[in-house]
């Protein structure tokens, strides 16, 4: 049996999951510097560990429009070499998941199409497992990509 351990994560009244694997490091608080004119999912950047790091607000990306809670969490995920960090609004814990609890066959009934790598339910929670390296097209890594140039600004 197939067995995925993934971190499962609330963004408004939806919960997601990413395989442990796809995430670095979760951060609770974290020094953001905006940046002028930049897309309007981009929170800015922030420095951990010495290397200019993009935060991208999910709720924003993933087009959910509501208020942005006042404490929210980092997750950094990291997409080739490329590291970015996704701020949710909460992390809800680490599941180990069976093939049997996704659905793959519903990836393409969501809103976010061929980002879900499948639908299902923990408990009685529906959990939408997210694939993150197609979340991004290549032109948005590209541009999150340039912004490591700001480490000298830093």
């Amino acid at each position: 049996m197939i067995e995925e351990q993934v971190l499962i994560f609330r963004v408004q009244e939806e919960e997601y999951a990413i395989p442990f694997e796809d995430s670095q490091e979760t951060i609770a608080k974290l020094p953001i510097t905006k940046i002028p004119t930049a897309i309007d999912y981009l929170e800015g950047v922030t420095n951990i560990h010495g290397q200019v790091i993009p935060v991208v607000r999910l709720s924003a990306k993933i087009g959910l429009a509501g208020d942005i809670p006042s404490e929210q969490k980092v997750i950094i995920v990291k997409i080739g070499l490329q590291k970015i960090g996704i701020m949710v609004d909460e992390i809800t814990g680490g599941v180990c998941l069976t093939a049997d609890c996704i659905d793959p066959a519903n990836r393409g009934n969501s809103c976010l199409g061929s980002c879900i790598k499948g639908l299902g339910e923990i408990g009685n929670r529906p959990i939408m497992l997210l694939d993150i390296a197609r979340l991004f097209s290549e032109e948005e890594l590209s541009f999150l990509r340039r912004l490591e140039q700001l480490a000298c600004f830093y």
